[in-house]
């Protein structure tokens, strides 16, 4: 059977070492289950190469034939990754995938195929079924020349790894909950994407890399961004400019922030984006480079706070777009692109720079440097001071202070540990495989054995700490303590470290000590006041002290600097903008628009269903979502719970019924006896009004008891985290008619804990306290602050919509 595609020997390849598939054929099963449900996926017939007989040229120990170097000419990769794998020596490795890589080299598609969501994934197609080594995973990342994104059939149990088995393994024990027959659909979607993906000619494939030309560059070197968009823009427009530039003066002047708190990153500063540079290596081990050190750049540039820097993860979705930079500059509202290449040989490293003018598409300066790679951190300062000199922005004296800081040195070995290690986890620490921050964290701790002054990699490896592991089932002391010890060494090492600063604020806040957090912001604000986390972050501030139009303005420019209008996280944040302006119409449009961008993402289902089920107080349109959710994630502890109040709220109280007993059996498999879900109090009011008042009265002591628990150890490793446990532990009292400790609670949670409005609003168990004097106060005091809240919204929106259509006029 030849590919559904010309010029390609078969559609799908499976590759695997024989050992894996001795004892109880755990690979012809998985093939026999893909190939039914691949007929099931496809109208047509898929063609799958898989040769289970170890004596037919795949056997580790025979030569390869010429049949078989045809036969890795195919439209996808599998390889059954396992313990042994991994192993350049073995024949899987040296004979089927080290070809399969060499191929897409030459062919018509690439290695990666862009989708028709946009994303962009990898013809190999990785099938875990064990957890992996760090250095099988590094080794298998540095062939590939990306990171590792498996379909995982790996079943864990303490002191258990081997594959996944159908119909036998039971998902509650499984850590990993997976579901042996959900896991092959996910493989057939995944293929049936990256073919149509392939099929679509022109549009799928990852585009080349731009250039611009010798003559374009030596015309245009010395022009500034400022002098060549006056230039056009007066000769043609001139009255029209006029009015256009009175006006920005006096939004600038509306968007200015006068308290001297934290500094403002000004809304007006020069937009740039950081391309990954191109590896002139041309070898995928080195991509580590040409994706860190722009990274490393970008954050060096976060000091300025006269640019507006786009994050990593924006950066790398508007190079993969494909688009000119013109477009990029017109439709985006770029102005700057910073791009380059990177070349290493032994310990140095060659780095050219090109800064463009994205309105213009014309190169404004371009250099090429040469260092020690032990040099390389202080050749970001010399870049950041060269772009703002070029962009004619001018440094206020703490920011060339933080830009001329002392020389740094570093291992180069520990350098290289440290970027590979960030390239491992890539732009969410929480969204990371356990096994992979695992993995990551290695690499660091080797970083700093090498060299121990080195305050980055400590950063970081707090940031897997605090914003990974503590999800993975490791004891609060242990990640808690350790994110502070690296945070504070950090800090000891190189004072100048706004992500430090940034860490310690995160942890302080979890620790209930506001003072100290705002300390450690404000002094992350002066080292970084471009950061987006920083800025979120200073936002936060603003909102606690009641200065809701300056949070709102900050959090705004923050959404606006971290997306472009072609990601549905952009639109993820105006919806949750507008709703908190109380217009929820347009919201309603925005949260449908990201839902387009990322129909398949679990984020954008859950949002919907959020804004139906509390904002719009329609649970039955909340229940498609979540079932959507349900359906591809059944041990999801969340949005089991949201799926079980949507019922709660249409009445339906076995449906309510069966999804919050389903919570707790997915709690009894935590790895951390600590945590637990904070829905026996709901449980326990289905259980009331169906008559099971003994049932009833169980679940509620065990929930006080509980919630007690983790308030008197001030335990944040539950997964609400202690605060909320507050409102969990009032709306049993008051259902109960403990009114005083309830309306105690509740006065606490409305000052300084969980106050959720929407739930507030409706929540049936806080019924017999609706009458009452104090519980009335309370709630006044949450709806006013709610509708200034709101006003503010309102207010900087109009705002920021006039400015928008200004800077589109500006355009045409």
């Amino acid at each position: 059977m030849s590919s559904i595609l010309p010029n390609y020997i078969y559609d799908i390849f499976i590759s695997y070492r024989q050992k894996d598939n001795r004892s109880d054929q755990w690979v012809t099963q998985f093939v026999q289950a893909l190939k039914e449900e691949l007929d099931a996926t496809f109208k047509e017939d898929i063609s799958v190469y898989f040769d289970e007989n170890p004596h037919d040229g795949l056997h580790d120990t025979h030569d390869v034939d010429d049949s078989l170097k045809e036969k890795v000419k195919c439209l996808i990769f599998i390889p059954i990754v396992s313990r042994t794998y991994c192993d350049p020596k073995s024949f899987a490795w040296q004979k089927e995938f080290l070809p399969f890589l060499k191929f897409t080299k030459n062919d018509e598609h690439g290695l990666k195929i862009k989708l028709a969501n946009g994303n962009v994934t990898s013809r190999v197609l990785p099938i875990r079924i064990h957890d992996l080594d760090a250095d099988d995973v590094k080794l298998f990342e540095k062939e590939t020349g990306s990171v590792i994104r498996s379909i995982d059939f790996v079943y864990s149990e303490a002191g258990v790894n081997r594959p996944l088995r159908p119909k036998v393994d039971d998902p509650l024990k499984n850590q990993n909950h997976t579901v042996y027959r959900d896991q092959i659909n996910k493989v057939a979607n995944a293929i049936r994407d990256l073919i149509e993906g392939m099929k679509t000619e022109g549009t799928n494939q990852v585009p080349h890399q731009y250039s611009v030309s010798e003559d374009t560059k030596e015309k245009t070197k010395s022009k500034t961004i400022l002098n060549r968009k006056s230039k056009k823009q007066i000769a043609i427009w001139a009255s029209l400019v006029l009015v256009i530039v009175l006006s920005l003066f006096y939004i600038n002047s509306i968007f200015k922030i006068s308290d001297n708190t934290y500094r403002d990153t000004g809304v007006f500063g020069t937009s740039i984006v950081v391309f990954p540079f191109n590896n002139l290596n041309n070898d995928p081990a080195f991509d580590y480079l040409s994706n860190g050190i722009p990274g490393e750049i970008r954050s060096t540039l976060y000091k300025i706070s006269g640019l507006s820097v786009k994050p990593e993860h924006t950066s790398k979705s508007i190079k993969e777009s494909g688009q000119s930079i013109a477009q990029i500059g017109t439709e985006l509202g770029i102005e700057v692109v910073l791009d380059g290449s990177t070349s290493r040989i032994g310990d140095q490293i060659n780095i050219q720079i090109e800064l463009i003018d994205a309105l213009e598409d014309e190169v404004m300066w371009s250099k090429s440097f040469k260092r020690n790679m032990e040099d390389i951190q202080n050749l970001y300062q010399d870049i950041a001071l060269e772009v703002a000199n070029h962009l004619q922005i001018e440094l206020l004296p703490v920011e060339e202070q933080n830009l001329s800081a002392e020389e740094n040195t570093l291992d180069i070995t520990a350098y290289d540990y440290y970027l590979n290690a960030k390239e491992s986890l890539g732009a969410y620490y929480w969204d990371s495989e356990e096994n992979k921050m695992r993995g990551a964290l290695q690499l660091l701790n080797e970083a700093v054995k090498l060299d121990p002054d080195f305050a980055e990699a400590y950063v970081e490896a707090g940031k897997i700490s605090l914003y990974g592991l503590r999800w993975h089932g490791v004891l609060q002391k242990e990640w808690l303590d350790s994110a502070m010890m690296l945070a504070n060494k950090a800090i000891d090492i190189k004072p100048q470290l706004a992500s430090a600063y940034l860490l310690r604020s995160n942890i302080l806040n979890l620790l209930d000590k506001p003072d100290e957090s705002k300390l450690a912001i404000e002094k992350a604000n002066d080292l970084a006041p471009g950061e987006p986390e920083v800025m979120n972050a200073v936002a936060d501030q603003y909102f606690e002290e009641g200065n809701y139009e300056k949070a709102v303005r900050m959090i705004i420019r923050s959404n606006d600097i971290q997306y472009s209008q072609r990601d549905a996280e952009y639109f993820q944040g105006f919806a949750w903008f507008y709703v908190n302006a109380g217009e929820l119409d347009k919201a309603e449009l925005l949260y449908n628009q990201r839902l387009k961008l990322a129909p398949t993402f679990e984020g954008a289902l859950a949002s919907l269903g959020s804004f139906y089920l509390w904002h719009k107080n329609q649970p039955e349109n909340a229940l498609d979502y979540y079932q959507e959710i349900q359906k591809n994630d059944s041990h999801d502890p969340w949005n089991t719970d949201m799926l079980a109040g949507s019922y709660y709220y249409l009445g339906d109280l076995d449906n309510a019924e069966k999804y919050w007993l389903k919570s707790l059996e997915i709690e009894k498999n935590f790895k951390d006896t600590t945590q637990y879900l904070p829905y026996r109090a709901r449980l326990g009011h289905v259980k009331w009004l169906k008559g099971e008042k003994e049932v009833a009265m169980e679940l509620f002591n065990e929930s006080m008891k509980r919630d007690s628990a983790i308030i008197n150890t001030s335990n944040l490793n539950g997964v609400w985290a202690n605060k909320a446990n507050y409102y969990d532990l009032a709306i049993v009292h008051s259902f109960l008619g403990n009114k005083k400790e309830a309306l105690e609670l509740l006065d606490y949670c409305e000052k300084d804990g969980f106050f959720f409005l929407p739930l507030v609003k409706k929540d049936p168990l806080l019924n017999p306290l609706r009458d009452d004097p104090q519980f009335q106060e309370i709630m006044d005091r949450a709806l006013t602050k709610e509708n200034k809240i709101k006003e503010a919204y309102q207010k900087v929106l109009r705002e920021y919509e006039e400015e928008r259509e200004l800077k589109l006029r500006l355009k045409r």
